[in-house]
């Protein structure tokens, strides 16, 4: 702030955290993480009415690995899912700087 401001109090605060950091489940990307919830229910639905009930597991195990992939794609670069959908479905990143 510059010299000679007061603070006026009441509107000096700070900004809270879910404004500027992204929304994260489980350490992955809220949107990801949901997806991936909703295919693995959908699993356990059709493992539930289809095949014996000892099926459940291996689909345990399958939302285990999915989710800890997420999780660690997030840890490594925290906006890939940016990333992969602008590279996927909209105009590509330049490979190069181009000046001018």
């Amino acid at each position: 702030m510059g010299k000679g401001r007061e603070l006026i109090p009441g509107f000096q605060e700070e900004i809270h955290p879910g404004v500027w950091q992204r929304h994260l489940l489980w350490g992955a990307p809220q949107w990801w993480t949901h997806l991936w919830m909703g295919i693995c229910l959908f699993g356990l639905a059709y493992i539930i009415y289809n095949l014996p009930f000892k099926a459940v597991f291996p689909l345990a195990g399958v939302w285990l690995v999915g989710q800890s992939l997420l999780m660690q794609l997030t840890r490594w670069d925290p906006q890939w899912d940016d990333v992969l959908l602008k590279n996927l479905f909209g105009r590509r990143y330049k490979k190069r700087y181009l000046a001018g």
